[in-house]
């Protein structure tokens, strides 16, 4: 047959594939340069999957046999073409299959790329129909992803799950369980570790130990922004949490990662409830009703004074990357914290020094050094003055 379209020709040798136009069971045209492939090819076979759809389709229609050959139709108002048959270049799954082997011989037919394929195919569709689908509602429409994969599997768990009445733990202890630590309430925790839910902790890797590991992250994820809640620094937070997770992936036991689990919440609830002590100590809070901290200039200094411990801070900094002057900061400060920035620097400093003088190696001089104070003796005066220890004897106490 003469090939009359030259759109189908085009498409015929870019992707160098056959392309046959039909109109219902008549054959009205074929394109196809590959002349070996020619000999092999059944279109009658071929078509007769177009009936396996039952209906008009609202782009190009992809399938896939089990022998993994492409088959793509376009559906139009006056005719349908077939695109193919082809193979794909790297291995994927189409939403649509057919329930045959094509039986070609594989050599002969061209290696296709699949977004290649797709384009061409949606700009002959939009042609025959004078519609305009893009290439990403043909992909959504065709291509199974992991996305999809993961929702079958979902699914189909969730109904085994039903079948066997199989339950996860119990949503509401886990809410428990990290507003304890939110609170600081250590002995809350641990009542919520004893609870009896009958629930069973969820499977998030086919290996045990990765399972383990993952659910691990998992726990000290919502354990380090419970945390952030209950007011920690949320740089200190974060920085703990990544160190938390690498010493998660060093483990090499289940029972090992279950205790270091524990041990992790443990400490972001000591941490909490060192910070809400301290917060006392500083903080007048009303007889009858909680201060609300929500000003959302003071918000952002105590972030620009987390986030520059290291650093010598001064009001007039503060103001200037907030852009407003030093009075009314300091004036917020003083209504919402009933504190002076200055304070409130060195509430903050002192409470980074204690995580630095139990959980890491550097001497009391470098810690000093780093904090901005001039000198060990006046961090050591100042040390004293909010924690009742000097450095050194805080560290012997503290120490891990």
């Amino acid at each position: 047959m003469i090939s009359k379209n030259p759109l189908l020709s085009y498409i015929s040798k870019t992707l160098h594939v056959p392309i046959v136009e039909y109109n219902k069971d008549h054959i009205l045209a074929v394109y196809n340069e590959n002349r070996e492939l020619a000999d092999t090819l059944d279109l009658n076979h071929l078509n007769h999957a177009i009936f396996l759809t039952n209906s008009y389709q609202p782009c190009p229609y992809i399938c896939q046999s089990k022998d993994q050959v492409l088959l793509t139709y376009i559906f139009g108002k006056h005719s349908n073409i077939l695109i193919g048959p082809c193979m794909a270049e790297s291995n994927f799954s189409m939403t649509h299959t057919l329930p045959f082997d094509c039986n070609l011989t594989t050599n002969l037919l061209s290696q296709t790329q699949l977004d290649k394929l797709v384009e061409l195919s949606c700009l002959l569709f939009n042609c025959v129909n004078s519609d305009n689908v893009t290439t990403h509602e043909c992909l959504t429409y065709n291509l199974v992803t992991s996305l999809d994969l993961t929702k079958y599997n979902m699914t189909d768990q969730y109904f085994q799950g039903q079948e066997n009445r199989l339950k996860h733990n119990s949503y509401f202890q886990e809410i428990r369980e990290f507003t304890s630590i939110e609170e600081g309430n250590l002995l809350k925790l641990q009542e919520s570790w004893n609870e009896d839910y009958g629930g069973e902790v969820g499977t998030l890797a086919d290996d045990e130990l990765r399972s383990f590991k993952n659910l691990g992250i998992v726990i000290i994820t919502l354990a380090s922004r419970a945390a952030m809640r209950g007011g920690l620094n949320p740089e200190i937070s974060y920085t703990l949490s990544d160190q938390l997770i690498k010493e998660v992936e060093k483990l090499s036991s289940p029972s090992d990662i279950q205790q270091f689990i524990r041990q992790t919440e443990i400490e972001y609830t000591l941490l909490v409830r060192q910070h809400k002590n301290e917060t006392k100590q500083t903080r007048i809070i009303d007889s009858t009703s909680e201060i609300n901290f929500s000003h959302p200039l003071v918000k952002k200094a105590q972030q620009y004074i987390g986030l520059h411990l290291h650093q010598q801070i001064g009001t007039p900094d503060i103001a200037e990357s907030l852009n407003c002057s030093v009075s009314y900061l300091a004036s917020l400060f003083k209504s919402e914290l009933n504190l002076t920035i200055q304070n409130y620097i060195i509430t903050e400093k002192i409470h980074y020094a204690e995580l630095l003088l139990t959980y890491s190696d550097k001497t009391i001089d470098e810690i000093a050094t780093s904090l901005g104070f001039c000198n060990q003796s006046y961090f050591g005066k100042i040390f004293k003055k909010h924690t009742q220890y000097t450095p050194l004897k805080f560290r012997q106490k503290f120490g891990k």
